[in-house]
C-alpha cells in the first residue's frame, strides 16, 4: 500500500516516489502535504485514492460476516449486502473521521460516493468531501 501510495502521490506532486513525505494525523491516518490519499487493502488486493478533496478508501474481499461485524450494521441480507454497507461507512470514516457507531445508519453530509472497478469478488467505495 505504501509503494502504491507513493507511485500515485508522486504523480499528483510531481515529485518521484522516494521524495515524497507521508506523515501520520489523529488516529493514524497518513497525511501528505500538497493532496488527499487513503490506501485500503484486503485479501491479495490493495488500492489506493488520491483527490484535492478530503478521500476516504475502504476495499473489502466480500467473505462470511463476523457475528459481531453483522450486529454493527442494519440492512443487510447477504454477505455482498453488508459489505457494500460496510465499505461505504469505512470510507466515510476514513474521508472524514468518526467512529463506526456514529456511521451506523446512511452517512450524512456533503459527501461523494464512488465505486471504483475492483477484481470479482471484492468491493470498494471511494467517499470524497464535496
Amino acid at each position: 500500500g505504501d509503494g502504491l501510495a507513493r507511485e500515485m502521490l508522486g504523480e499528483a506532486l510531481h515529485l518521484a516516489p522516494e521524495d515524497v513525505v507521508i506523515t501520520e494525523g489523529e488516529n493514524g491516518k497518513p497525511l501528505t502535504v500538497g493532496t488527499f490519499f487513503s490506501i485500503s487493502h484486503s485479501g491479495d488486493v490493495v488500492g489506493c485514492a488520491v483527490s484535492d478533496r478530503e478521500v476516504g478508501l475502504d476495499l473489502e474481499q466480500i467473505r462470511g460476516v463476523p457475528a459481531r461485524l453483522g450486529r454493527a450494521l442494519e440492512g443487510w441480507q447477504t454477505p455482498e449486502d453488508f459489505w457494500h454497507l460496510w465499505t461505504r461507512r469505512e470510507a466515510a470514516i476514513k474521508c472524514c473521521g468518526g467512529t463506526l457507531g456514529q456511521w451506523r445508519r446512511e452517512p450524512l453530509g456533503d459527501l461523494a460516493f464512488s465505486h471504483p472497478a475492483v477484481p470479482e469478488g471484492y468491493v470498494a467505495v471511494i467517499c470524497e468531501k464535496k
